[in-house]
């Protein structure tokens, strides 16, 4: 006989048993007691699901609906299966003493927490495992898986419990010289515009002057010398006297 859905405690069923005989022989009242329950999918772990915008940061919570026997720790595996976003840092509750987890930032990772002082009693309900730190850094959606390794409760038996995974939506318009220089982001119901940069020309050029060259000019210095005074005056006389075809010259001078 198997049964998903029984309990430590003691059951009472009607048996019948076939005999070698010709009639079948009816046991009444007959009972038995379940001293070790089977692992039961009563407990529902999930995690939240959130709008973020273009290169803003969230918050999201991940947690255990209900502890039938509390809980003594757990090791689980969170993975954002379109990774358009980005794992900045883990917070862990207070009743997590013991914790760790893998490296940041990433797109998945695994955590692991243990309840030292049994703080998560029998039938705690709406339990904070672990709270994610998330950007957004693209534009759109996706899936958020969670994979438990290991969880337990307070007497050390396994809690299996069912999954349920989330949904992560970035929303904005991305701004980049593949979207012409423009767009806006969304928030709510109403649009903020995102200004574009204009460039504003002159309406009159602005002319240079060259300056002027000035090459400087040298004037010499000139230095006068006193013309001497002639106290005599001298007279030369030049006569021309053609000899034998040659020409004879003679200068007589008079003072």
């Amino acid at each position: 006989m198997t049964d998903d859905n029984i309990w430590a405690k003691t059951y009472f069923y009607l048996f019948t048993c076939i005999g070698l005989g010709d009639e079948d022989e009816e046991f009444n009242d007959h009972h038995f007691t379940v001293l070790l329950a089977l692992p039961v999918n009563a407990s529902v772990l999930s995690i939240e699901e959130k709008e973020i915008l273009l290169n803003e940061t969230e918050s999201i919570n991940i947690t255990l609906d209900v502890a039938p026997e509390g809980l003594s720790g757990y090791n689980i595996t969170v993975s954002f299966l379109n990774p358009i976003e980005e794992i900045l840092d883990v917070r862990f509750p207070d009743w997590a003493i013991l914790h760790d987890n893998s490296t940041l930032p990433a797109d998945s990772l695994w955590i692991k927490a243990v309840d030292l002082n049994e703080n998560v009693q029998s039938n705690a309900s709406n339990i904070l495992l672990a709270s994610l730190t998330v950007k957004g850094n693209k534009v759109g959606e996706t899936e958020i898986d969670i994979t438990v390794t290991k969880m337990d409760d307070d007497e050390g038996y396994p809690i299996t419990p069912s999954t349920v995974s989330g949904k992560l939506s970035i929303i904005g318009e991305e701004i980049g010289p593949d979207k012409g220089g423009g767009g806006r982001v969304v928030i709510g119901n109403y649009q903020l515009p995102t200004p574009v940069a204009t460039r504003i020309m002159p309406s009159t050029l602005p002319t240079s002057t060259p300056e002027e060259t000035v090459t400087p000019t040298y004037t010499p210095e000139v230095e006068i010398l006193p013309t001497p005074a002639l106290s005599n005056q001298i007279t030369i006389a030049i006569a021309a006297v053609v000899v034998a075809g040659i020409v004879v010259l003679a200068y007589v001078l008079r003072m």
